[in-house]
């Protein structure tokens, strides 16, 4: 079941045709959900995108429920909507740069719905929260984003803390139009101006023990041509720093430390853009990038 529930005149967006392009934002109240508002406050302003802020109530149960009151069912649905739409609200605040934010309250699945609406409304970008303990709090679950990622054509933001003017981004890069596109959104958050590490893994036939895993390598005359034709298509601003680097080792395991090394503000993946029962396969190497990577990660599919 989904619904959408216009209640009072305060909420007049609902009635409105609603803007396509700019960021959906998920928020179920976690402070990790805060630090997604506070990032597409920063990404916004540096890009000019509008924001639209999302957040999906899970539907109540079917049985009878006693909560001391004698409200019909509907009326508890409403309640439930207002409750949340004043706790939206109150995260986006008062500031003038926020005044044509919009937002919505939904009852449904969180990842069907954050999805849906990013999709019609043909957004650039999803931000979703994430706890310090390496999951996604409450409704925006760990598992809750793999399905957004998985469903949704629109690029997803991950971030454990507010993305303050990020001025160092690595890309992982295959060649694939997933990875192509993933360096692509991560010059948008870098908004025109810092570096951009453009980061290709080649796995070892064979680790050595000695053998320093995620070392970078000198690189092939057709690696070279690639990251060149590569680089072409971002048409990058004059203000980006771009450094094209191969590593040797296990992908998520190389391109997690040299985040660290480099004191990364983002990591961008692709997908495979391969479908399976009509959902995108996210692969092997984002999965384990997402779970465990501390680096704010977007995740782009290949279409969009």
């Amino acid at each position: 079941m989904t619904m959408t529930v216009p209640i009072t005149s305060e909420q007049q967006w609902q009635f409105e045709i609603p803007k396509t392009g700019g960021m959906v934002v998920g928020f179920d109240g976690s402070p990790a959900s805060y630090s997604a508002i506070e990032s597409a406050a920063v990404i916004g302003a540096a890009n000019q995108l509008s924001v639209h802020v999302v957040s999906v109530l899970p539907p109540m149960s079917s049985y009878t429920l006693n909560l001391g009151m004698d409200e019909p069912r509907s009326e508890i649905e409403d309640l439930r909507v207002q409750l949340r739409d004043v706790a939206i609200r109150d995260a986006i605040g008062s500031a003038w740069n926020r005044a044509d934010w919009t937002r919505e309250v939904v009852i449904g699945n969180a990842a069907d719905e954050i999805s849906r609406i990013a999709d019609e409304r043909a957004a650039s970008l999803i931000i979703l929260g994430r706890s310090n303990r390496g999951t996604i709090d409450r409704l925006l679950g760990v598992d809750t984003t793999m399905q957004v990622m998985s469903r949704s054509l629109v690029p997803v933001l991950v971030v454990d803390n507010e993305l303050d003017k990020p001025a160092i981004a690595v890309a992982a890069i295959d060649f694939s139009k997933g990875s192509a596109r993933a360096a692509s959104v991560a010059l948008k958050v870098l908004a025109d101006r810092g570096t951009l590490y453009l980061v290709h893994v080649e796995e070892p036939l064979e680790v050595l023990p000695e053998r320093t895993i995620s070392q970078a390598e000198p690189y092939s005359g057709e690696t070279f041509f690639r990251f060149r034709r590569l680089v072409a298509q971002l048409r990058l601003p004059s203000e980006v720093l771009v450094e094209t680097i191969v590593l040797n080792g296990a992908p998520a395991k190389a391109i997690t430390e040299f985040c660290e090394r480099v004191g990364a503000d983002l990591l961008a993946v692709g997908t495979h853009g391969q479908k399976r029962i009509g959902r995108l396969s996210l692969g092997n190497v984002s999965r384990e990038l997402i779970r465990k990577s501390r680096t704010p990660i977007v995740v782009a599919p290949a279409k969009g």
